[in-house]
């Protein structure tokens, strides 16, 4: 669908924010799209050091917060322009909405989007918003739940003779990858993946 928009893209690994040089100088970079945690695999990139780069080459950043959440991520604070959001998640909190949110830095940036929702009428009803701001009220209290149990699963999971490797951004146990802790939210994510020694036999037999 958007290729017949003119649209193309391209996908890259950025964990290591020198990749996205040669992607710039290779393409006609219009938007940089990030999403930090990623979803499964819990990825993370550095989104300062990215979107430095994409602003010395004319590039807007745009990022899926939705795992982090504004809580424990503020994007746009970090160079970004727009941050995404599935308000489904973790913004609505108790699985009764469908909506998706876009927050742009600037009014310039947010108009054009505006414009859109108007004329195609691509707007969320009232009662979708007032569900997500009753869920809002309690994000904080949530959050920091959800990363404390995460926290706590990721340490048993990792204790426990059937894991191989357990993965949850923000940790620094002895198994569990992806850091430095540089580049993650101000706390531990709410999600975690982990591969069993069961999992890894299969694989490598299949």
């Amino acid at each position: 669908m958007f290729i017949k928009m003119g649209v193309n893209v391209v996908f890259a690994d950025l964990g290591n924010p020198d990749n996205l040089d040669e992607l710039l100088k290779a393409h006609n970079v219009k938007l940089v799209w990030l999403e930090m945690p990623s979803n499964p695999l819990l990825r993370l990139v550095d989104i300062k050091a990215l979107a430095a780069k994409a602003k010395a080459a004319d590039a807007l950043v745009g990022i899926d917060n939705t795992f982090a959440t504004p809580y424990l991520q503020q994007p746009l604070d970090m160079g970004c322009d727009f941050a995404f959001h599935s308000a489904t998640k973790y913004l609505c909190g108790h699985s009764d909405v469908l909506m998706g949110i876009v927050v742009a830095k600037t009014k310039e940036l947010a108009q054009p989007l505006h414009d859109m929702m108007v004329h195609t009428g691509a707007i969320a009803g009232p009662t979708d918003c007032w569900l997500v701001l009753r869920g809002i009220k309690t994000l904080a209290l949530r959050m920091e739940a959800h990363c404390k149990n995460a926290l706590e699963i990721a340490r048993r999971l990792e204790a426990h003779p059937a894991i191989e490797k357990c993965s949850i951004p923000a940790c620094r146990l002895t198994n569990i990858t992806h850091s430095p802790k540089r580049k993650c939210p101000k706390a531990s994510a709410a999600w975690l993946r982990f591969i069993s020694k069961t999992t890894r036999a299969k694989r490598q037999t299949a």
